[in-house]
């Protein structure tokens, strides 16, 4: 736990006697579920033809990630679509193809697997990478763990305060409010960007933080 900087004040219309502090917590935790996003890209003069070479490759990687463990429940699409190409001289556009791309998000447990799946996929028909997201798969338990830190700092507060003050303290406080109850956007952390090379993925460890406000009586 660390971090964690004092918000304390009191509040005369909150309790005769009372004072409120804040507690704060974050702990770090390793991932330990894998996402990343490759892509199909092609391009041909006509619609059916760009369909028909994406399809081709993105049946090739898929069939590749199945040689190496990856389940058709790890791979799924996470946008399809197709567009027109112009080129554009003298103020006028000229159709000259078109384009058509499948992005698919494949997710992996094993961190050291999912170099392995980048690679697989770049050399057996996807070309195009966009990023590779860290995440746990069940945040609940970690946020739970820090909201009960995040509290009992807040109970240290109030005993600091208390005994600067000389009076005596309730340690279980009359009022608690939750304050971090979006935690789960801060469970996520993405690389943008890879080398089309032989790609070593190191995971970074994931902060979950969470605070309370919590008030007190003293006597």
């Amino acid at each position: 736990m660390h971090g964690l900087y004092p918000q304390d004040h009191y509040h005369e219309h909150d309790h005769l006697n009372a004072l409120t502090v804040n507690g704060k917590s974050e702990i770090e935790v390793m991932p330990d579920q894998i996402s990343l996003t490759i892509g199909v890209r092609t391009e041909e003069l006509t619609v059916q033809e760009a369909l028909k070479k994406n399809a081709q490759l993105s049946n090739d990687m898929i069939q590749a990630l199945h040689q190496i463990g990856i389940q058709n429940a790890q791979i799924e699409t996470k946008s399809f679509s197709v567009h027109p190409r112009y080129d554009y001289h003298d103020g006028h556009s000229t159709l000259i193809g078109y384009e058509v791309l499948h992005l698919f998000e494949i997710t992996v447990s094993d961190v050291k697997q999912a170099g392995q799946v980048y690679d697989t996929a770049l050399t057996s028909g996807a070309n195009l990478a966009q990023d590779i997201q860290f995440s746990v798969k069940k945040p609940e338990q970690y946020y739970q763990q820090a909201l009960t830190d995040a509290l009992l700092n807040a109970q240290e507060k109030a005993a600091t305060l208390a005994q600067t003050m000389q009076v005596p303290l309730q340690r279980i406080p009359f009022k608690i409010i939750e304050e971090s109850s979006q935690y789960t956007q801060d469970f996520q952390a993405s690389y943008k960007g890879f080398a089309a090379s032989s790609t070593p993925i190191q995971p970074q460890t994931l902060k979950i933080s969470a605070s309370v406000r919590a008030w007190f009586r003293y006597s």
